[in-house]
């Protein structure tokens, strides 16, 4: 009942048990010495043979005994000692195997899950070090008010950070199914490229599989995938991130994804708020053109005139309209008739305009001096006023024009170049029609 193995088979026990007796044949025969013994019990002991059973077996011979010669019963109780102590001696031996066995698949075990606990630690040591990568990117993003440096550096940090390949954003030329690359670190697209076919038909799945789409490659040493977002706001299109992994592990891939769609998202909320943020600026400076030219025309106005009358501790200021009329600005008051002089204000020999004071004949020299230069310095100082909002004016329009300039210089394809630029015309100076022409 205690063997093991083979041997709990009732079968073969019966096959065990002819096999003994066929030994103990040949010992008592002299065709088998103590060799032979100690190899049959050590192949009983691997098969599984307890001490118990070699011991019952021993003792089921005792019946053939009783008749038997002297010299026989010698021969049979050195067989019996001998087979059980060859018995005990495997049986130890293999005992002794089974835990020295046992102790070093402990010890593989241990170091296994010693290597597993410490490639986790690893693994979680990477995960926090591209979160902390990505955040220390996204914060890096927000601080970017140009939006060229803002995708360039997007993607460039986002193959340092994750270790992507090669990553590329497009802009929707025309229509979603259009697409051109705004900017790349692929070595083999430059700005202005149409996207490959194969991206094509995966940003045409993203648009139709709620802006996501992933597919798998096959590189050299290893599987890749390709992960395709549509970087939307709202039901604003901004355009695309294709990113290409070359060698991803199968237990990071769902952690790749979430920090990729992560990414995406952080850089369509910047990208929107950029937008924003120039189309305020556009405005900004579209009202300051506005402004401008209309202070600009009011001092090239010869009817822009303003009169002052000083008494007590009020002073009115009467604007001069062409039908004749006044208005008050403080204080509604009938006019005092008195005569006025003409005192012309003007730097060098320029004369721009004049000023109309009471006679201030009847002042002291040292008043009189005073007023005459007051006058002077007013002329000095209107006049670089007026220098200055027509410098201001020009200045916002060049800045404009530069502006301009400057998109178009980062485009490369010469459709979308007089595209764009007749668009950036159009809306910068807020034209109503602007063509362009190409002499063929």
């Amino acid at each position: 009942m205690d063997n093991r193995g083979i041997l709990t088979s009732p079968r073969r026990g019966r096959q065990v048990a002819t096999q003994m007796l066929e030994e103990i044949e040949k010992f008592l025969a002299f065709e088998a010495d103590e060799a032979d013994i100690a190899l049959f019990a050590s192949l009983l002991a691997e098969q599984g043979m307890a001490i118990v059973t070699s011991t019952q077996m021993m003792h089921a011979l005792l019946p053939l005994l009783q008749n038997a010669e002297t010299a026989v019963i010698l021969r049979l109780n050195s067989f019996q000692t001998h087979f059980l102590e060859k018995l005990a001696n495997a049986r130890e031996g293999i005992q002794q195997r089974y835990q020295e066995t046992a102790q070093a698949a402990l010890q593989r075990a241990l170091h296994e899950q010693l290597d597993h606990q410490t490639s986790l630690h690893e693994a979680q040591k990477q995960r926090n070090d591209n979160l902390n990568q990505i955040l220390q990117l996204n914060t890096h993003l927000s601080q970017i008010s140009d939006e060229a440096t803002l995708l360039r550096e997007a993607v460039n940090g986002m193959c340092a950070a994750l270790n992507i390949a090669h990553v590329t954003l497009f802009e929707a030329d025309q229509s979603p199914k259009n697409w051109r690359v705004i900017t790349t670190t692929a070595p083999f697209l430059t700005q202005g490229d149409e996207a490959p076919a194969k991206t094509a038909d995966l940003l045409e799945t993203a648009l139709t599989k709620d802006g996501e789409a992933v597919t798998a490659y096959e590189t050299d040493k290893n599987d890749g995938i390709v992960v395709g977002i549509i970087l939307r706001v709202g039901s604003q299109l901004l355009g695309s991130l294709v990113a290409h992994h070359d060698n991803l592990d199968s237990e990071n891939f769902e952690e790749y994804l979430i920090l990729v769609r992560t990414f995406a998202q952080n850089l369509s909320a910047l990208w929107h708020n950029l937008h924003l943020l120039n189309e305020t600026q556009q405005r900004t400076h579209e009202l300051e053109i506005l402004h401008g030219r209309y202070l600009d025309s009011i001092w090239n106005t010869p009817e822009a005139m303003l009169q002052a009358r000083a008494d007590g501790s009020n002073l009115n200021i009467v604007r001069e309209v062409s039908n004749g009329e006044a208005s008050i600005t403080e204080e509604t008051s009938p006019a005092v008739q008195t005569t006025e002089f003409s005192y012309p204000l003007q730097i060098g020999e320029h004369r721009f305009g004049q000023i109309n004071l009471p006679s201030i004949n009847n002042l002291a020299d040292e008043d009189r001096t005073f007023v005459q230069d007051l006058i002077r310095e007013m002329g000095s100082a209107l006049n670089n006023a007026q220098f200055v909002q027509t410098t201001r004016t020009h200045s916002n329009q060049l800045r404009l024009a530069a502006e301009v300039s400057r998109a178009a210089t980062t485009i490369l394809d010469r459709d979308q170049l007089i595209r764009e630029v007749v668009e950036l015309i159009r809306s910068r100076f807020n034209f109503y029609y602007v063509g362009l022409f190409l002499v063929d």
